[in-house]
């Protein structure tokens, strides 16, 4: 199972938050979101946010390439894919943007 990290939720629930309040995004489109980032997380290992690489990101994208789809077997649709990898780019770049993050993600990184 993998580690929580306080940190990680910590920056997720902000990231939720911001999305409701200051983007008015709907509560279908934040669990939406919220659901990506788990994914992402999950792919982490418990492996804080502070220490990202963009080879972590390339090893995302890689790693749900081969996820099936639980209920029907098949690989997961280009779509699914696309807007996972999407919400976690969002995701990425919002934490840039912060004091503390700002010597450990890169804009560029994120993109």
């Amino acid at each position: 199972m993998a580690k929580r990290m306080p940190d990680n939720l910590r920056t997720k629930r902000k990231y939720l938050l911001w999305l409701r309040q200051a983007k008015g995004f709907s509560e279908a489109t934040v669990d939406k979101a919220a659901a990506s980032v788990d994914r992402y997380l999950a792919h982490l290992r418990g492996s804080g946010l502070r220490q990202f690489h963009s080879e972590k990101a390339l090893g995302f994208k890689r790693h749900l390439d081969k996820q099936r789809h639980p209920r029907t077997g098949a690989a997961l649709a280009r779509s699914t894919v696309n807007g996972t990898l999407q919400d976690t780019k969002a995701f990425s770049k919002r934490p840039a943007g912060q004091n503390c993050y700002l010597s450990r993600i890169r804009y560029t990184e994120s993109a």
